[in-house]
């Protein structure tokens, strides 16, 4: 018998392997208590891939067993992308944020970046939201701001309409926002847009609360 620690080479002519806590040791005489001839002590080489084998497709969400696989490939490096940062941006005068608890007249909670964080989280996304007054040079500085920030996709609610105080269309084109598509009638959520802008996309919501839900889940 010749004791070899974890991990180690097995000497040549080995027939069996008998764990330390399976034997009664008494000076230089060994007595294995139990020997296992189907025991898995011992690791074959090259048995944690075969030449050719797929154990990891492109698209699947690396976890921490996916990562012990690359290394043991000797991969230190593989191309991921990561789950994608969003941003709400609600524009109205209207609109008070959810923690407000003394409205004023004439105003809301704004309940939007609320329903699409949660249609959303499931997917892991990660996101953040402000409110934006009806102000067209307000508004062209905080969509600048998303435009050129870390986040992926930008979703704005509300100024679609035609009033004299709806200006999303016109300040995210001034921003360099070029349409993909611009007011696509979804009965009967209204009118919605889409642009790209900086490798971004920008979805513009209508501000109804039904019409955000339906367009999230599209």
């Amino acid at each position: 018998a010749i004791p070899i620690m974890t991990g180690a080479p097995l000497p040549e002519g080995t027939h069996y392997i008998v764990p330390h806590e399976r034997c009664l040791i008494s000076g230089t005489r060994l007595r294995p208590r139990l020997i296992d001839q189907n025991s898995r002590m011992s690791l074959r080489q090259g048995l944690n891939f075969r030449k050719g084998e797929t154990y990891l497709l492109a698209g699947t969400t690396i976890t921490p067993l996916h990562v012990a696989f690359l290394a043991m490939d000797g991969k230190s490096d593989v191309k991921v992308f990561s789950k994608p940062c969003l941003a709400v941006v609600s524009t109205g005068d209207e609109l008070s944020v959810v923690i407000e608890k003394n409205l004023q007249k004439g105003h809301i909670r704004n309940s939007h970046p609320s329903l699409i964080y949660s249609a959303l989280l499931r997917y892991g996304i990660v996101t953040q939201s402000e409110i934006v007054s009806d102000d067209p040079v307000l508004l062209k500085e905080r969509f600048a701001y998303y435009i050129n920030s870390d986040e992926d996709v930008i979703i704005t609610t509300g100024g679609l309409g035609k009033g004299v105080r709806d200006f999303t269309r016109t300040v995210l084109k001034e921003t360099g926002c070029f349409p993909l598509f611009e007011g696509i009638a979804a009965w009967p959520v209204g009118t919605f847009s889409a642009y790209e802008t900086n490798g971004k996309i920008v979805f513009a919501f209508p501000g109804g609360l039904v019409s955000v839900l339906l367009l999230t889940k599209f």
